[in-house]
């Protein structure tokens, strides 16, 4: 038995009390889904269901996911284990990054700006100055130690803390000069940039000059 939306709005508009009681009683019950998803409704209650749905506790029939066959509440069928592929839970999804997503499953049909589609996934582009959701920086180069190194933030392995791509405290044997490291020589403390340095105390080096050897 359904009750058409109309009716019951017209019934709950009428201020008299036995009408409302009738709206209520209307609301309340059971009602059996059509023939295509219900075949079999007894006392206004399902009994069994139409070839890819099953009947649940409550005794209304749902939908099968993933029996390869697409039924009313189902939008796509092939379902898969990444949740943006194109289809999940039998319901049509994509990445946020996507500008057109298939309402079949098929996954994305375009990616927005900055990103590569690739077997219907989106995938950004680091190097393209365009700074994705997935992308912490994206300076055009990958240039290491410049701050942003992979699309993302990255300092020189000589920096003790950094923020942001951004150096606010070097290692000991450097200094800090405008958010970069440079080695100090002459501290006696050679470091990986440096060939020698000449007030070594570990090692005394001959045509030792700016921490470079020289013949």
């Amino acid at each position: 038995m359904y009750v058409e939306m109309a009716q019951l709005q017209q019934i709950l508009m009428d201020s008299s009390m036995s009408n409302v009681m009738m709206a209520i009683h209307l609301v309340t019950m059971v009602v059996c889904q059509p023939t295509t998803i219900c075949t079999s409704c007894i006392n206004d209650r399902c009994e069994e269901c139409a070839t890819g749905y099953y009947l649940s506790d409550q005794k209304i029939c749902k939908p099968i996911c993933e029996d390869s066959m697409i039924v009313v509440g189902e939008e796509c069928e092939n379902s898969f284990i990444l949740p943006y592929k194109g289809c999940n839970n039998c319901q049509a999804r994509c990445q946020s990054s996507c500008l057109t997503c298939s309402t079949t499953g098929l996954g994305c049909l375009q990616c927005k700006s900055g990103y590569n589609r690739i077997d219907n996934l989106c995938y950004s582009i680091c190097g393209d100055k365009i700074i994705t959701q997935d992308e912490q920086c994206d300076d055009g180069n990958f240039i290491i130690g410049d701050g942003c190194h992979l699309c993302q933030f990255s300092c020189q392995d000589s920096c003790l803390y950094c923020l942001q791509g951004i150096c606010y405290n070097c290692q000991e044997g450097y200094q800090l000069i405008q958010s970069k490291c440079y080695s100090i020589c002459g501290d006696g403390l050679q470091k990986n940039n440096e060939q020698c340095d000449i007030n070594s105390s570990i090692q005394i080096y001959q045509n030792c000059q700016s921490c470079k050897f020289y013949l």
